[in-house]
């Protein structure tokens, strides 16, 4: 079908989510996010924020070989409800963070296979490890395994 079709957007997005263990008011987030980050604002990292918040980032970063590639990264820090009986009552602080790359892609530039559409996502993935790098702790990011590569 590609060879008959030309591909204008490829779109990659991940929905990773923390949840502390202790009541919501004892969370701190600096355990989990990278106060350093240029995707994160300065105000939760200021306040320690016992609040709720929600950050959204977005912009055009490097295209690849796309025309223009969109980063957009949101992160919330909610209140939820424990997920089984045995956490006991009240809820629990939740940091979730959302990434997302979209590439829009010139006709010309359109990938011509599976294979091509594959490497494409690839790259966004290896973007998207980097951003979500720079948004966590090295400590975190080395507990979940986080090797991120800058793309070929």
């Amino acid at each position: 079908m590609l060879p008959l079709e030309n591909v204008a957007i490829l779109k990659l997005e991940y929905w990773d989510r923390w949840v502390y263990d202790g009541p919501s008011s004892e969370a701190d987030i600096t355990e989990l996010l990278n106060t350093a980050s240029r995707h994160l604002p300065g105000f939760p990292m200021e306040l320690r924020t016992p609040g709720l918040w929600h950050s959204h980032v977005g912009y055009f970063a490097d295209p690849g070989v796309a025309e223009r590639r969109l980063l957009n990264l949101n992160v919330d820090a909610l209140d939820v409800a424990p997920g089984a009986p045995e956490q006991g009552p009240g809820l629990r602080r939740s940091i979730g963070i959302y990434s997302m790359a979209q590439d829009n892609i010139s006709p010309a530039a359109s990938p011509a296979s599976a294979d091509e559409v594959m490497v494409e996502l690839g790259g966004m993935h290896e973007v998207l490890k980097l951003v979500l790098a720079d948004v966590i702790t090295p400590a975190t990011a080395e507990r979940i395994s986080l090797n991120p590569q800058a793309p070929q």
